[in-house]
């Protein structure tokens, strides 16, 4: 006896293939492709920006506020889905090798003439991930969820993300785990500098925190 999931696909298949054939009748085949592709392609692009609309959302409270040497804190959304966003991970952003990066390297003349002959000019600035991550675990032990100190922002597009805060980083509820491996043909921007997604963090101490130190008050 067939399937009724299997019945319910074919008069699907077949109501969708009869649509089909009254809209190439009506309007001819290329324009129903056409036009076709046309939806798709501006659906695809609609469910982007929306996408990256969400993804960037929570770092609008803080992008036109934030000022040189203000302290960063992990954001309360952060300790609120503990079980499911419970890492704040830092990146670090890495350039291509240019012809004046090789000059100064200790190396021997004939190894620089090779790297330059073979240097390649289509490769753009990026951001790897960094060796330091906050737990939410580790923040709670600190008793604080102090990150660092904002130096500067960054528009750099990674993973949909476009605002980061460039960050002098509060080692110490830092762990160490994670680190992307270099990308052949790349150096580090600044190796003492970290990058943190804006929607990550704020400008003041995170919720809990405030609640423990009135308790001791």
């Amino acid at each position: 006896m067939p399937n009724i999931d299997d019945i319910e696909d074919v008069i699907i298949g077949v109501a969708g293939y009869n649509f089909y054939q009254r809209l190439v009748a009506k309007h001819g085949q290329i324009n129903v492709l056409f036009y076709g592709a046309l939806f798709l392609t501006i659906a695809v692009a609609l469910f982007a920006w929306g996408l990256h609309g969400l993804l960037n959302s929570d770092a609008s409270e803080s992008w036109s506020k934030v000022k040189a040497g203000d302290k960063l804190y992990a954001a309360n959304h952060y300790f609120k889905n503990h079980d499911n966003n419970n890492v704040i991970y830092t990146y670090q952003l890495v350039k291509p090798i240019t012809a004046s990066d090789i000059d100064t390297m200790q190396i021997p003349n004939w190894q620089k003439v090779k790297m330059k002959s073979q240097l390649d000019t289509t490769l753009k600035p990026q951001l790897i991930r960094g060796d330091y991550n906050f737990w939410a675990d580790s923040l709670y032990k600190t008793g604080s969820a102090y990150i660092g100190s904002y130096i500067s922002k960054d528009s750099i597009d990674k993973i949909m993300i476009d605002k980061w805060y460039v960050v002098k980083l509060n080692f110490l509820p830092g762990q160490s785990g994670n680190k992307e491996v270099l990308p052949e043909g790349y150096i580090y921007a600044n190796r003492k500098l970290f990058y943190v997604d804006a929607s990550e963090v704020q400008l003041q101490e995170a919720t809990p925190f405030l609640k423990q130190s009135k308790k001791h008050d």
